[in-house]
């Protein structure tokens, strides 16, 4: 059975814990609708509201389980279907019948559902529904409903990939979001030539963030990047796109545009979007890969390193005013570079001439350059099962690399960043500029501190076993929050 606990900001009840106090410990999460079995596959955040999407266990046929998504937190604009902030998770109302949710994500204040039918050749459907600030529902909000059907049918047309006059369908291969702005990675085929890989986007756009161009070393200048608060070059806009104007400015999009469409001898590997600014990760059939970025550079965001092997990149991450890509290092591990804003100590690096096994150091505030992370030990004996940016903090979880990829025992998650509501669950709610074991924990009920001079926290003796015996499967962060997926010992 797997076990959800969380750590955070909880004003309006996200953490569905049961009440709305601040969690500095990982707490369990209460379920006000039982669900039977499955593990949460993907967790999405907004400002004060958390959705969780199941997925089915181990041992059951993907085709025998109906993907349950849970909710809990803040609906004041909508963004959940009930009124009142929850407490804990409930079963969100399923708003497509015979169709199953495939992707589920977040904005500010929207929810963003993907649906997906068993029947062959139908398309997807994305909802929307929340707040349109930014207009970030992707559509004229329907009066007489809760959700807003996001239409891509302009966007496609105007790829010119596919004739008006052809019938088509498409998948969502990934629907990723920051704080106000949206990008969804479209498979689209017409059913008589190859099918192409198309992306599109919404929202706001006056820093350039749904324009891209290519990372390119050999004419990129890190002195006078630093110095701008946009990219090194203008970014073209989309004449046909519907624009609303702010002081003069494209302030944001209404409606899908597309943005560009993938070569076919090109795959998507990653895309990530912090608060102003999108990253997207191409890798050619060769093996060698590009990156494309745009939007505001004002913390040092968008500061790549000409040391990057962009080569090796396999996941682009971002917090708000940060980025983050992951490197596959020859030898075996990784290295995670990183680069923006480091007020919070979310870089996970150090100015300071203290050893970085100590979280005492003072945190790098970033801006004008592109350095790994520093964990307390050689990554190159270790293995990356996830990274995950929450708005100011970040969670990666890890293993030994002799550890078989399918057995969780071994994995650890490490936090560090922004820790002001106690999101990082170590008791305390100091930052913490670099990278700390936040799971698995000392003894719960034992008196010994947790490594940073604080008391080890009192846990009820229900949740000991829970606690000492559980296994990791993953790790989420979200505004202010962090999530872990625990797996009871024995399954």
């Amino acid at each position: 059975m797997t076990h959800l606990y969380a750590a955070g900001s909880n004003a309006k009840g996200q953490l569905g814990t049961g009440d709305d106090e601040d969690k500095s410990v990982f707490t369990p999460c209460l379920f006000i609708d039982a669900v039977s079995g499955g593990s949460p596959r993907s967790i999405a955040c907004g400002s004060n509201h958390s959705l969780v999407l199941m997925e089915p266990p181990p041992h059951q046929q993907p085709e025998t389980f109906n993907p349950v998504l849970l909710c809990a937190g803040d609906s004041s604009k909508g963004q959940l279907t009930f009124k009142n902030p929850n407490l804990g998770f409930q079963k969100l109302v399923s708003i497509a019948e015979k169709k199953s949710v495939v992707h589920v994500a977040a904005c500010w204040e929207t929810t963003y559902i993907v649906y997906r039918s068993d029947r062959k050749g139908k398309s997807d459907t994305c909802y929307a529904m929340g707040s349109n600030d930014f207009g970030a529902l992707g559509g004229t909000p329907n009066p007489s409903s809760q959700f807003t059907d996001v239409s891509f049918a302009a966007a496609l047309q105007s790829s010119a990939i596919i004739p008006i006059s052809h019938k088509h369908s498409f998948r969502i291969n990934d629907i990723v979001t920051g704080l106000h702005h949206i990008i969804c990675h479209l498979h689209v085929t017409d059913g008589q030539g190859p099918a192409r890989s198309v992306l599109v986007g919404w929202g706001a756009s006056r820093h350039g963030q749904l324009s891209l161009q290519e990372y390119n070393p050999s004419q990129f200048s890190t002195s006078d990047a630093a110095s701008s608060s946009s990219i090194a070059a203008p970014l073209p806009r989309n004449p046909n796109a519907q624009l609303r104007k702010s002081n003069g400015t494209h302030s944001f999009m209404q409606t899908p545009i597309h943005i560009l469409t993938v070569p076919s001898d090109e795959q998507v590997l990653s895309i990530a979007l912090g608060q102003q600014h999108s990253v997207v990760l191409f890798q050619h059939k060769d093996g060698t890969s590009r990156l494309l970025y745009g939007g505001s550079n004002r913390k040092g965001q968008l500061n790549f390193s000409l040391d990057i092997p962009i080569n090796l990149l396999r996941s682009i991450h971002c917090t708000w005013n940060g980025t983050y890509l992951v490197e596959a290092l020859p030898e075996g591990g990784f290295q995670i570079w990183a680069t923006g804003s480091g007020e919070k100590g979310q870089l996970g690096r150090s100015h300071s001439t203290q050893p970085a096994t100590s979280t005492r150091a003072v945190a790098d505030d970033g801006g004008s350059s592109c350095q790994p992370v520093q964990f307390p030990f050689s990554t190159a004996s270790k293995t990356l099962h996830s990274l995950s940016c929450g708005s100011e903090h970040v969670v990666a979880v890890l293993s030994d690399s002799e550890s078989p990829s399918n057995v969780t025992s071994q994995r650890e998650a490490w936090g560090w960043g922004w820790n002001e509501h106690g999101n990082l669950g170590l008791v305390h709610t100091e930052d913490v500029p670099l990278p700390t074991k936040i799971w698995p924990t000392p003894d719960p009920l034992s008196s010994v501190t947790n490594g940073n001079g604080h008391p080890a926290r009192p846990v009820e003796e229900t949740d000991r076993s829970v606690l000492l015996m559980a296994r990791l499967r993953d790790a989420w962060a979200g505004n202010g929050t962090t999530w872990l997926a625990l797996d009871s010992a024995g399954d």
